[in-house]
């Protein structure tokens, strides 16, 4: 585990608040992506999503953002509506840090399930910042 890691790990277990809110903005993903999968796998689109719900797709937009909450009456009828029975595990908050870095480090495929965060030289004056395209895409 890197240093920034061990660093967010132990921030998480000192700040109450960030933790909780850490876990709340993670299972928002969580929930989102699985939404998001299940369409995918049934061919579902958000328009007709929204048009079995009852609902605007704009509506149905805010709520796979995360920028809309929902409730669990809505998520249970996005899961009736895709055929699907969602299932939910509670696990012991010693593991949730480490849930989150693999969670977030699986969302980049044939990666390792770490970051490695490196810092940058400080430019010079009148020096510019080259981007290497070619490294962004290894």
């Amino acid at each position: 585990m890197t240093e920034f890691m061990k660093q967010i790990e132990r921030e998480l277990k000192e700040d109450r608040e960030l933790s909780m809110l850490t876990t709340q903005e993670e299972l928002i993903l969580n929930v989102t992506e699985l939404v998001l999968e299940k369409m995918e796998q049934k061919g579902v689109s958000k328009s007709q999503l929204a048009h079995m719900l009852d609902t605007s797709k704009s509506h149905m937009t805010q709520l796979l953002r995360g920028s809309r909450n929902m409730t669990l009456r809505t998520v249970s009828d996005i899961f009736f509506e895709l055929d699907c029975k969602l299932k939910v595990e509670a696990v012991p908050s010693e593991n949730c840090c480490w849930q989150f870095m693999l969670t977030e480090s699986a969302m980049f495929a044939d990666k390792e399930p770490t970051t490695v965060w490196t810092t940058h030289k400080p430019l010079k004056d009148n020096e510019s910042l080259k981007l290497n395209i070619e490294s962004w895409a290894a």
